[in-house]
């Protein structure tokens, strides 16, 4: 008997049970972006940043609490941001905010700060090295690595001196991070929402602590293996693009083939790259932007998020195709400049990095798609000398799971298309797959129609969805449109600053021969005419119009931030 007990004591000795982290939690006013306000707790305990080293430093981890308003709450809902780097306090400050409070019906819910985001350590990680790509010749993609590899490397250099081991920030110490919530709320589990990159590191937490997660619901999935996107899925997206405008008459009596007018440009920029010439709305100094292939599959992967982007790509491709080159640079341009990427972002990437198979057939399918690996830029090359270590093949394998999940995936989603979905769903034994016909990637796929919140209700209250498929309104394409020629002389007219209302002002600016328009602090955005009087904000369907009085004199403007809608007026005042 007193053996049997010795051996008991050892065995117990050899698997410790995880002790709970401290939870210290206060009572939280919550405000949104928009002003709302509601009673909130905001929550933190400590973790070793590196749980494989014995001496690992610690870090706190943040999240905001909002209390259910269930009589008896089931476990609670922790939304994971995408990114990787996106806040899950700062998304709950959006768009997103009547998600989070609907929820509360069935348990708290947990704005979660990842590790090395939000209120859990983002300035700590942040750098504020700048880069910039030379802008009087095309972009080169492997110069262009270079130089943003370069920066982000002399960032994390120095974030390791200072302390702070970079290797840790990757998806398996996150998801024990999550284990580590659970306990440290005394739950015997935890419910997973999340998107994008949110959807990785919920799959790595079914995974790894599958008894910790009563249910998941994943948005735009990004399996273990997909951080690195497939060239053939952006052409699929592209020849669906392609179809979609074909049945636009207004679209496709001006580009009647998309694809093939973007080959030509591709194949005239391969040829003979165009300079434009370009002026800084700020200090008002000249330079030149050089473009190439590379810049365009660049401009055309980043409209592939989804329609409230691409849907100016057939406008944009007019003007290209009249030999109007200036968007093309203004776009290109804006990629050439900025900060290192974030120390957590890239830390997290480059950890779950790829499978040689798949880094083989990205490379394979680059060669012989429209946009080649554009997407993906500048990884998987900036990973490379970072001495971040690699996860393996293990983790990237497929999640095999009993945890009833809801997937959700929007048919015109550029970054995680459908199929991602469909593979993340041969593994998990209770998944149910809802697709959205016609949602891109981010709010689309939760805010595009108000059956989605129905089907994640029902989901959550342990029943099949009565709904897998929801069709949203056809993508309205925006018009090709012909830009006007204005002098000097009409261009600076319109200089001076608008009275939107008592606190907000929107300041015009005339830089070369183009006008810019900045509201308050806001980024300078470039208008382009289409009459004396009509312009529109480059990439996107809102338009301006500016008024005169009887004498000629500009006296203010209407934006119409949509079609047909009434209008945002302004006084001009100086």
């Amino acid at each position: 008997m007193r053996m049997a007990i010795v051996v008991l004591f050892v065995a117990v000795l050899a698997c410790p049970v995880s002790a709970a982290p401290h939870l210290k939690i206060e009572p939280y006013e919550f405000e949104t972006y928009d002003g709302q306000t509601v009673a909130a707790e905001l929550g933190e305990f400590s973790v070793a940043e590196n749980r494989s080293l014995a001496d690992s430093r610690t870090i706190t981890i943040r999240f905001v609490r909002f209390k259910s308003t269930a009589e008896n709450p089931g476990s609670p809902i922790v939304y994971l941001a995408g990114g990787p780097g996106g806040s899950g306090t700062g998304t709950a400050k959006g768009t997103r905010f009547p998600l989070f409070m609907a929820l509360r019906e069935f348990g708290d819910v947990i704005a979660f700060d990842q590790r090395g985001t939000g209120m859990t350590g983002f300035e700590d990680l942040d750098c504020d090295d700048r880069y910039m790509i030379p802008f009087d010749k095309p972009v080169d993609r492997a110069a262009a690595a270079a130089i943003v590899s370069g920066v982000t490397g002399d960032c994390i250099e120095r974030l390791r001196e200072s302390g702070v081991d970079v290797s840790a920030y990757n998806t398996r110490e996150s998801a024990a991070d999550l284990n580590d919530l659970r306990l440290a709320l005394g739950a015997d589990k935890i419910t997973l929402w999340g998107i994008s990159y949110g959807t990785h590191l919920a799959l790595a937490t079914m995974k790894y602590h599958e008894k910790a997660v009563d249910r998941a619901i994943l948005a735009g999935l990004e399996a273990l293996h997909h951080s690195w996107k497939l060239p053939s899925d952006q052409q699929a997206l592209m020849e669906e693009i392609a179809r979609l405008s074909n049945q636009d008459p207004a679209v496709s009596a001006v580009v009647p083939d998309l694809l093939a007018s973007i080959e030509r440009l591709m194949a005239q920029l391969e040829q003979s790259p165009r300079t434009i010439e370009l002026t800084d709305p700020h200090g008002r100094s000249n330079f030149k932007v050089g473009v190439g292939k590379f810049d365009l599959q660049v401009v055309l992967s980043n409209m592939l998020r989804g329609p409230s982007l691409f849907s100016a790509m057939p406008d944009a491709i007019s003007r290209l195709e009249q030999g109007d080159w200036v968007e093309l640079a203004l776009a290109s341009g804006r990629e050439r400049m900025g900060e290192g990427i974030h120390s957590m972002s890239v830390a997290m990437d480059c950890a779950s990095g790829a499978t040689s198979e798949r880094l083989a057939r990205i490379e394979q399918e680059a060669g012989g798609t429209l946009l080649g690996d554009a997407i993906n830029f500048p990884y998987p090359d900036v990973c490379a000398g970072l001495g971040i270590g690699d996860l393996g093949d293990e983790f990237r394998a497929p999640v095999r799971s009993n945890v009833p999940t809801l997937l959700i995936s929007g048919t015109l989603d550029g970054r995680t298309p459908v199929e991602n979905g469909i593979e993340v769903e041969r593994y998990l034994a209770q998944a149910q797959h809802l697709v959205i016909d016609g949602a891109g990637h981010s709010d689309p796929l939760f805010l595009s129609s108000p059956d989605i919140l129905v089907a994640m209700q029902t989901f959550l209250r342990g029943e099949t969805i009565a709904k897998k498929r929801i069709v949203l309104p056809p993508v309205e394409f925006i018009a090709p449109r012909t830009v006007v020629t204005l002098d000097d002389e009409a261009l600076t007219r319109y200089e001076g600053s608008y009275q939107i209302s008592e606190d907000e002002t929107r300041v015009v600016r005339k830089a070369g021969n183009l006008l810019y328009t900045q509201r308050g602090r806001g980024p300078s955005l470039p208008i382009r005419p289409t009459s004396n009087t009509e312009f529109f904000y480059v990439g996107s369907s809102t338009q301006l119009k500016f008024e005169t009085n009887g004498n000629g004199e500009v006296v203010g403007m209407v934006v119409y931030h949509e079609p047909g809608s009434e209008g945002e007026r302004a006084q001009k005042v100086d």
